[in-house]
């Protein structure tokens, strides 16, 4: 009997290790939930949680004096000194991931973008990840909250109401990320090799400069088997897919749209003229082709993703790759008039 009961009060114990952090917010105010249990000061939170507890009463506009009520939502916050994104951790430090549900239509670029630009190197091998495929709904691994060994353990419940129907009660720690199932992509008719990930070093033949160094912020599209021609301007005039574009328009009817275009950047496309774009209208896989409307200068691209909602973007119809970008005649800045044209 002694033995019975003792299973059954285990079994919560368990069921609260599998709980999970997700963070709120967006970039750079970034922060965790956390519901105040009894006996729980803005002190102890704040070791649990590797913070000031000064500065975490002033986040959450509270006296520090008088304390948070009992069962209170409180903003733990996320910065430079608990919150990793570069595997660092000091040898009295212990790392807890903390994870982003993915949305409709979300990729790596768009979730690099609203947690801190972190390299999407970084959130490949933290969620094991062998392409850009991803599930919506999945729990994806975007960081770690650094705490002291010393700390008191997560045990109070976090309130993960924005994210998940049955509020977080215990977190564990933990220092290896759970994988994330690998998403099977929708079949695509033409061009059915994936796009590589892994950066490649490739010297440019031709006359122009890409307009920006890469960076690990931003969108890494290593380029494909270069197009084997006897003129190197000549693939770069229009790209590699329009060939597939016309494959693709024969099969069915065409869409059109009209408006202001801008560049990201990506090493892709300076040798061999394969462009991509982000677009939020067409499926990832259709070949766009863009139209500079101001000097006629025409490519096609390749759908990656749609565009990251973000303030920048939002007058923009479509978002190319920069040696796309440059193909078109866009200025200085990246940005040119265009119209748009792909299958449904």
């Amino acid at each position: 009997m002694k033995r019975l009961l003792i299973l059954l009060f285990a079994i919560p114990l368990l069921s609260s290790a599998q709980e999970k952090l997700f963070v709120q917010g967006t970039s750079p105010d970034l922060y965790l939930n956390h519901i105040v249990a009894p006996k729980e000061g803005f002190y102890k939170i704040a070791r649990t949680y590797n913070v000031n507890p000064k500065k975490l009463a002033e986040y959450n506009s509270i006296d520090y004096d008088k304390g948070p009520n009992v069962g209170a939502n409180i903003k733990i916050p996320l910065t430079e000194d608990n919150f990793s994104q570069d595997d660092k951790v000091g040898s009295d430090e212990t790392l807890i991931p903390v994870y982003h549900v993915i949305a409709e239509k979300e990729g790596l670029y768009h979730i690099s973008v609203m947690y801190n630009k972190v390299p999407k190197t970084q959130l490949e091998k933290w969620n094991n990840l062998q392409g850009e495929a991803i599930n919506k709904g999945s729990s994806f691994i975007v960081g770690y909250l650094k705490v002291k060994k010393s700390s008191p353990a997560l045990t109070a419940p976090a309130d993960n109401s924005d994210v998940t129907s049955t509020p977080a009660k215990a977190t564990p720690v933990v220092t290896t990320p759970a994988p994330v199932k690998k998403a099977t992509p929708p079949p695509v008719d033409i061009d059915e090799t994936p796009v590589k990930e892994t950066p490649k070093a490739v010297t440019p033949v031709v006359k122009q400069a890409p307009v920006t160094k890469q960076t690990d912020a931003d969108v890494d599209v290593t380029p494909e088997t270069p197009v084997t021609t006897t003129d190197a301007n000549a693939s770069l005039s229009e790209g590699a897919f329009k060939t597939d574009y016309i494959k693709q328009t024969n099969k069915i009817s065409t869409s059109k749209e009209n408006g202001a275009g801008g560049a990201f950047k990506s090493s892709s496309g300076w040798v061999d003229g394969k462009y991509y774009c982000l677009q939020n209208n067409a499926t990832s896989g259709t070949i766009v082709k863009i139209t500079n409307t101001d000097n006629g200068k025409t490519i096609y691209a390749k759908v990656l993703e749609p565009m990251p909602d973000i303030a920048q973007n939002g007058d923009m119809i479509i978002l190319v790759s920069n040696a796309g970008a440059e193909a078109l005649g866009a200025g200085k800045d990246g940005k040119f008039n265009c119209s748009l044209e792909y299958s449904k």
